[in-house]
């Protein structure tokens, strides 16, 4: 019933945005664009997009003792891309961790603590490259990217008071001790949660983490950069960094459309509007923009589940028989 829930919000939010924006959009402009891609951005943006997947299987195999080889953690990484951006709500992540236990035995506990660390030094990154625009570009600063930048700051502060809270439930209470009730359960789960952060603490790589965050956005950067002059639309690299700031961020609400349509579209909108882009090119971007990203994902996506499941058919067929 609650998934079910969600697809219907998920779906009421698609129809409400893309409705609201498509009276923006002139069709005949928007076929012109999409017939008339550039292909060699496009690529340009397929491999950007696989060197950031390969920066996030590096960084979560930090994470995973002893470690895989990063080959089926990009193709984990990439399959989980796509998932991410067709499932509604946060259900990429819960996806994610689904693909940690299925290819590398990870328990629920320990990938979810992994995810949480990494999401925060992924907000952190962010609020800091907003720090980065109002320091050194305040001319270019308007109101949505100061709401956007508060909201952010809250949401990093919500996550490491989160972290903080599950760490003390962990030092409050005993491994064995005795839960009853719904709110033993809840507090015996945020209890394995938190020695799953404190085993992270044990081993020290934050160093390695936060090198391979920020190696991570700018690779993400470039695929915007990629994405926007294969649609062959002229924008500043300034007007472009705005909008990929202001895209991660809403991304991170709790609700979004089906496959993303509409929240994405929204995002690129209130962007280019904010920086002085009349509401049909805004709007054609917001959408151009989607579906080449979704055709990225489908093609790295299905090449790497069909990578993924003929790697773990090898790794059965060489197992050893059983005595």
């Amino acid at each position: 019933m609650k998934k079910l829930a969600n697809l219907v919000l998920s779906l009421l939010v698609t129809l409400i945005l893309v409705a609201w924006l498509i009276q923006y959009v002139q069709m005949e402009q928007f076929l012109q664009v999409m017939t008339g891609l550039c292909l060699p951005w496009f690529f340009v943006s397929v491999a950007m997009l696989a060197v950031y997947q390969w920066l996030r299987g590096l960084r979560i195999r930090l994470f995973i003792t002893p470690r895989p080889s990063s080959g089926p953690l990009f193709g984990a990484m990439c399959l989980q891309g796509l998932l991410n951006s067709v499932l509604p709500s946060w259900l990429g992540e819960a996806a994610l961790v689904y693909l940690l236990k299925r290819f590398f035995a990870q328990g629920v506990h320990s990938s979810a603590a992994a995810i949480l660390v990494v999401r925060i030094a992924d907000l952190g990154f962010i609020f800091l490259m907003f720090l980065f625009m109002a320091t050194f570009l305040l001319d270019q600063v308007t109101r949505p990217f100061i709401i956007v930048a508060l909201v952010l700051l809250a949401i990093i502060a919500a996550a490491v008071i989160f972290a903080l809270v599950v760490a003390r439930l962990g030092m409050a209470r005993e491994p064995g001790a005795r839960r009853e009730g719904m709110a033993g359960k809840i507090t015996g789960q945020l209890q394995k949660l938190s020695h799953s952060l404190a085993a992270i603490g044990e081993k020290k790589i934050y160093t390695p983490m936060l090198a391979l965050t920020a190696a991570m956005w700018l690779a993400q950067y470039i695929v915007f950069v990629a994405v926007v002059w294969a649609l062959r639309v002229d924008l500043s690299l300034t007007v472009i960094f705005g909008v990929y700031l202001i895209g991660f961020s809403v991304n991170l609400l709790p609700v979004k459309g089906v496959a993303n349509f509409g929240t994405h579209e929204t995002a690129w909108f209130i962007a280019l509007r904010a920086f002085g882009a009349d509401a049909s090119l805004a709007a054609m971007l917001g959408f151009g923009s989607h579906i080449v990203i979704l055709v990225m994902h489908a093609i790295l996506g299905g090449s790497a589940a069909l990578y993924l499941y003929s790697w773990r058919g090898e790794e059965k067929a060489s197992a050893p028989d059983p005595l």
